[in-house]
Parts: structure tokens; C-alpha cells; sequence
């Protein structure tokens, strides 16, 4: 059970939040003062000024999360180096699952990595693949009330050992705040400020990709701007329409598995959209793909 605090103003006691049944009640009066052990956990003291803004994101898979602020502070671990960080203050990242009570069987991983009073601005989290598996990503900001406005949850992208998927966050705890988010890589090619942001990236994460040998597939992680206009989308394999395979939405994302075959294959997208100025311009992004 865990001990919440000391009655006031007795101070005889200790509230507890009891499992077997679920409540909140005293240690008096649920077992009469007696327990056998006792833990006692301390940690860094924190100034709260803004307890109820935060950020948190959980992942559910065999991977790692590495999550970089505004000012380069970085909270997480990379498994390439086997390096752990917690440089963003009043941040903490770990694991999450809980053993069976029964037979203390471990639940799937579960990594939680959560910041709370985060500073505003653009965030970028990575997902480093250590496993070969799937995974599912869950992000949930909060504003200055507590509130959130938008939360993001995508299941079932493949990862590898060594793969890694890259998110660009963009964060504020103004009370109805919506989280902005697009991948890494943004496919480059036009003005990156506005127009190139309409097609972005959390896999690849550059425009040319080498495959594994054996590999046939490729999972790629599309994100879509906010002012796109989905009936202007294009998208040609080796000069094929694949236009089906998406469904570009604004501000929205999808994973497409891309069958390749044997050799080079040109990947290009693009879709027309408008920026500040109220104009219309078009992001075209080209990919390729080498299958041994």
C-alpha cells in the first residue's frame, strides 16, 4: 500500500491507499497501527509553480525513448550507447509494467517519460528500436489547468534493433493549446519554414534509405500538415499511382507498408497547401528505396 501523508492535526496515524478494496482510509483504522516493513523513498525537492502542465509519453514496445527540450536537455536512454539522461528538470523516464501478482510474470514493456512545468517550444523524441517487434506510442500534453486538448496514440509500427523514428513536438501550456506534432524529417527540397512542412517524416529519416537484406517491406511514417488540401495529393512508385495506399488528412498521420522490389525504387509525394500569406504552393518530397 502507499502512505499519503500523516492525519492532521493528530498526527497518529498514516492515510494509506489501500489495493484490497480500493480505498483511501488510515492505517488505525484499516489495521489497527500494525504492518510489518516500512520503505521510505526520497528524491530531489522541486519549487512547483505550474504543477499542472506537463508532458507525457508512454511507449509500449520493445524500445527506448529519448526525448530533447528546447534548450538541448535531454531526458531518456539510448540504447546505441547505453547512455542514460535526465537533463530536463522535473523530468523522469523508466518502466512502467507491473509483474503478475500471481505468478510474477513481467507485463510487455512499458516506458513512461514524463516532464512536468515543460518549458515551451519545439521538442524532438526519438524511438530507438532494441527488439524486433511492434510498437505503440502514446502522447498526452497538458495545459496550465491540466487540461489536454489533444493527444496523440499511433499502435503497431514495426521497429528493429538499431531502427530508430524521430517526432518533432511543439509544445505550449497556454490553456487550449493544441500539441503539434510531424516527423523528423521533413523531406527537404522547399522553403522549410512553411511549404516543406507539409509532407513530413518519423520513418525515414533521410531521403535515401538502404534496406536489410531479405527485407521486401518499408513502414513509413507520413505526417501531414494542417493546411494541406488532400485532393491535390499525389503519390507515384517507380512512376506507378500508389494514390490509394494514403489518406491524407489534414494535420493527420498514417503508416504505409511499401512493397519494394529488388533494386532502386523512387518513392514521390506531394500534395499542394496553403501558407501565412493565404497563398498556394506544393511540397514535393522523393525517396528511394535500395532493396538487395
Amino acid at each position: 500500500m502507499v502512505a499519503t501523508g500523516r492525519d492532521y492535526p493528530q498526527e497518529s496515524t498514516w492515510l494509506i491507499n489501500d489495493p484490497a478494496g480500493g480505498e483511501e482510509t488510515t492505517l488505525a483504522k484499516r489495521y489497527h497501527d500494525r504492518y510489518y516493513g516500512l520503505r521510505m523513498f526520497t528524491g530531489p525537492g522541486f519549487d512547483w509553480t505550474d504543477r499542472l502542465s506537463g508532458l507525457t509519453i508512454r511507449l509500449y514496445s520493445p524500445a527506448e525513448l529519448l526525448l530533447t527540450d528546447p534548450l538541448g536537455r535531454r531526458t531518456g536512454r539510448d540504447p546505441s550507447t547505453n547512455m542514460d539522461y535526465e537533463e530536463i528538470p522535473n523530468s523522469g523516464y523508466g518502466d512502467d509494467s507491473i509483474a503478475d501478482a500471481e505468478y510474477g510474470e513481467p507485463t510487455p514493456p512499458v516506458m513512461e517519460l514524463d516532464v512536468r512545468e515543460p518549458i515551451e517550444g519545439t521538442y524532438t523524441l526519438q524511438v530507438m528500436g532494441t527488439e524486433a517487434g511492434t510498437y505503440s506510442l502514446y502522447i498526452r500534453p497538458q495545459d496550465k489547468t491540466g487540461r489536454s486538448s489533444a493527444q496523440f496514440f499511433s499502435e503497431g509500427i514495426p521497429t528493429y534493433p538499431g531502427t530508430v523514428h524521430q517526432y518533432v513536438l511543439e509544445y505550449s501550456s497556454t490553456p487550449g493549446a493544441v500539441l503539434k506534432l510531424s516527423g523528423g524529417f521533413d523531406g527537404r527540397g522547399q522553403r522549410p519554414t512553411d511549404v516543406n512542412k507539409f509532407l513530413s517524416y518519423s520513418n525515414p529519416l533521410s531521403s535515401r534509405v538502404q534496406l536489410e537484406p531479405g527485407e521486401k517491406t518499408f513502414p513509413l511514417m507520413i505526417f501531414y500538415g494542417a493546411t494541406i488540401l488532400p485532393q491535390t495529393f499525389r503519390a507515384t512508385l517507380n512512376g506507378a499511382d500508389i494514390k490509394g495506399l494514403f489518406h491524407p488528412t489534414p494535420g493527420g498521420t498514417e503508416m504505409v507498408n511499401l512493397s519494394l522490389p529488388t533494386g532502386s525504387n523512387s518513392l514521390v509525394l506531394s500534395v499542394d497547401g496553403t501558407i501565412s500569406s493565404g497563398r498556394v504552393a506544393t511540397d514535393t518530397d522523393r525517396l528511394v528505396f535500395s532493396v538487395p
